[in-house]
């Protein structure tokens, strides 16, 4: 296999010394000298303790493998300023020999324009593959329809629940600060994962573990908690998601709280929010997982109605979610608005919400404490 070119290069070692992906994931070959120092590097750290960090897999390049030190540290600098947060999915692509040259010469021509445009590349990618187990929608439906676009009920929260038939594909939940948004999430991922018996990988990049796991105990206690949380994981970054989704098999729960605290690289930060949404949503869309994501909104939607335009950075989200639903406060209640909901008809007020204890809503209208 040719070796990538530079750029391409520098991205997938970003993603490797981030641990977005594994060395598992690429190619050395595909690498340059320095590249496949770096990855052997990785090799060996992971071999022998489970926690690493780019610093030392660089110090073992320079006094391991006795490369130069000015040679890794002009290398690091290339590599830091390009990230996508799906280089493993453009790599993959690469190993089709095909389209290897046209997307290399894509890549060279966008790296002059200045303009690394990912959708371009997938597009080329897609273009040289055969189509293969093409069959009729006749064929597909000799054993009737399929079923209704369905995901895991939300047993305390059945309204909301009923309007979307479950957390199928990708929810999206917006809203002012303190309005409720991380109450909810963190109640859908212990109902899910407890009441459901769904796996959910549970993100936290503001408050961290420690914050989170108070939380939890606050919601059900700490006797129900540890029964409830023995299929729920907290998190603190999203940097171990590839590697946490080797342990946690679909169907299983992504909630991400919130997009907009999620970590980028390089300068344009409107498309590294767009790239973790692209690889969130060929999560829900080619792997199985459904996907909650948190986002916050600008300051000039903190007052009137809410709608697809209220996410906070990045467009990205109105077409990626599946159903949408922005947090209005109407003291003592919190009413839940859906402003997209691409499989079913519902949509405006869906449901009403009160605090039932810390950290737990009930539906208003149902009173439903769970």
């Amino acid at each position: 296999m040719s070796l990538l070119a530079p750029v391409l290069e520098y991205s997938i070692l970003n993603a490797l010394l981030s641990q977005e992906i594994a060395t598992a994931d690429v190619d050395p070959k595909t690498l340059s000298q320095l590249g496949q120092a770096f990855h052997s590097a990785i090799n060996k750290l992971e071999a022998q303790a489970e926690k690493w960090d780019i610093a030392g897999a660089a110090l073992f390049v320079t006094q391991v493998l006795g490369i130069d030190q000015g040679r890794v540290k002009e290398y690091l600098a290339h590599v830091a300023k390009h990230a996508t947060a799906n280089a493993r999915d453009v790599h993959a692509m690469l190993q089709q020999r095909e389209s290897l040259l046209k997307i290399s010469n894509e890549i060279q021509k966008q790296l002059g324009e200045g303009n690394l445009d990912l959708s371009r590349i997938s597009a080329i990618a897609a273009g040289g593959s055969k189509a293969s187990n093409l069959e009729t929608v006749e064929a597909k439906l000799k054993d009737g329809a399929p079923p209704d676009p369905a995901g895991p009920r939300i047993k305390s929260l059945p309204g909301l629940s009923g309007v979307t038939n479950g957390l199928f594909g990708m929810w999206v939940i917006g809203g002012v600060p303190a309005v409720g948004k991380s109450t909810l999430a963190l109640q859908i991922a212990i109902d899910v994962s407890g009441f459901s018996g769904i796996p959910t990988l549970y993100y936290d990049a503001e408050n961290g573990e420690g914050v989170s796991l108070n939380r939890v105990v606050k919601s059900v206690g700490l006797d129900k908690a540890r029964k409830l949380g023995t299929r729920l994981f907290l998190r603190e970054s999203l940097s171990t998601l590839t590697r946490d989704l080797r342990v946690v098999k679909p169907p299983a729960l992504v909630v991400v709280d919130s997009i907009q605290k999620i970590s980028t690289f390089g300068d344009d930060r409107r498309e590294g929010l767009n790239a973790w949404i692209r690889r969130l949503e060929a999560l829900k869309k080619n792997d199985g997982y459904s996907v909650l994501l948190l986002s916050e909104i600008p300051r000039d939607k903190y007052t009137g109605n809410l709608g697809l335009d209220m996410f906070k950075e990045t467009g990205a989200l109105e077409y990626a979610a599946d159903s949408a639903f922005g947090l209005v406060d109407r003291e003592p209640f919190v009413a839940v608005q859906c402003v997209k909901n691409r499989h079913y008809e519902h949509k405006g007020q869906v449901a009403l919400l009160e605090r039932a204890r810390s950290f737990w809503f009930k539906e208003a209208d149902s009173g439903m404490a769970g």
